[in-house]
């Protein structure tokens, strides 16, 4: 009977051991939790834009791809690359899209709140995070001609992580580094950007208001007068102009991804389906470098535009003839892959996107 109470004593006090030592952890942790939680921010992850990737591979992989996306009636001014995101990607880009007002002061910082939490707490989810919002940012990017007033390698994306009770929980924004803004060269301003808004729409309704015929007609009016009154700009790299809507509207030069913008942004006014094209072009000297040129869709059919190449430099300020004037207009895939490799990779860390299938014979109107 001693040895039964002996043990039942040991067991009590085991007992009382075990509810000492849960009680004084408990008021640990609530301890901690009243204190001041433990936030911080992860390094901020840029943005790195680089339209087209050259590199061989990518070349290889791209050449003859056949894409299928046909049918022009899903794809409207602003959704091709829109519609191939991934849900997070999708997320993003219509933030972006909700506060494009917003961020013409240069500082406004979109906030996610908790919408990523789930993802940010699976392995590997800051990574996935990163290439949707890369993959988001390319797609509007290309999908919005108007924009052209943001410098995305002054973005960022935040991460602030909130820990309590030994739990994190994420929190995200995108924005400009503390005291910075996002603005683009040349506009410091709201106002700034709205001028040069003005500057190009006055050009932009011009051009639509006088613009008629056929789809095929139209889409050649704007060929023509791209041609007729923009010059390619050499000093390309020391004017960041020259790449958007404001160098060709505005400034009258511009590089081959100025010269694609202002097309399908005027396609877009006309609301004729047209892409923005990245890639490669090899030229008769047998050198390839980054080039952008589009897809218009005439009669059920994709067909290859590249406005840039159909306004060669002349040497000794001689006349284009009529040849040579349309040498890439309304191009098949047959033609115009000799020379051209579409990429889908707009940049590092972004998913493939993909493009149109070209009809195979040039367009015969």
């Amino acid at each position: 009977m001693r040895k039964v109470n002996g043990f039942a004593k040991v067991l009590m006090i085991l007992i009382l051991i075990l509810i000492t030592v849960t009680i004084v952890l408990f008021g640990y942790l609530v301890l901690t939790d009243q204190k001041n939680q433990e936030v911080y921010a992860k390094e901020p992850s840029q943005v790195i834009q680089n339209y087209a990737n050259s590199g061989t591979e990518n070349q290889m992989a791209m050449q003859n791809q056949q894409v299928e996306i046909k049918d022009a009636s899903i794809i409207t001014a602003h959704n091709l690359f829109y519609v191939q995101l991934d849900d997070n990607a999708k997320i993003m880009y219509t933030a972006l899209e909700n506060h494009q007002e917003d961020m013409k002061s240069g500082d406004y910082r979109i906030e996610f709140g908790y919408q990523f939490n789930d993802l940010l707490q699976e392995e590997g989810g800051a990574e996935s995070l990163n290439q949707s919002f890369q993959s988001a940012w390319n797609a509007y990017r290309f999908d919005h001609m108007e924009v052209f007033y943001l410098d995305v390698s002054k973005i960022f994306l935040f991460t602030k992580t909130t820990i309590q009770g030994g739990i994190s929980t994420y929190e995200v924004s995108l924005g400009a580094q503390e005291g910075e803004n996002y603005l683009a060269s040349g506009y410091e301003t709201k106002e700034d950007i709205e001028k040069a808004e003005q500057q190009i729409e006055m050009q932009v309704n011009e051009l639509v208001a006088f613009s008629n015929g056929t789809t095929a007609e139209k889409i050649k009016q704007v060929h023509d007068w791209l041609v007729d009154n923009l010059s390619y700009a050499q000093n390309g790299e020391m004017n960041p102009n020259a790449y958007d809507i404001y160098g060709a509207f505005v400034e009258k030069q511009a590089v081959c991804e100025g010269y694609a913008r202002a097309f399908k942004l005027l396609m877009d006014k006309m609301e004729i389906p047209c892409i923005l094209i990245a890639g490669t072009g090899t030229n008769s000297n047998g050198e390839t470098e980054s080039h952008a040129w589009n897809y218009v869709y005439i009669d059920g059919i994709w067909y290859a535009v590249d406005v840039t190449w159909d306004d060669p430099v002349i040497v000794g300020n001689g006349l284009l003839d009529e040849e040579r004037k349309y040498q890439y207009f309304l191009k098949g895939s047959d033609e115009f892959f000799q020379t051209h490799t579409q990429n889908g990779i707009l940049s590092d860390n972004s998913m493939e996107f993909l493009y149109p299938e070209l009809a195979k014979e040039n367009y015969e109107g």
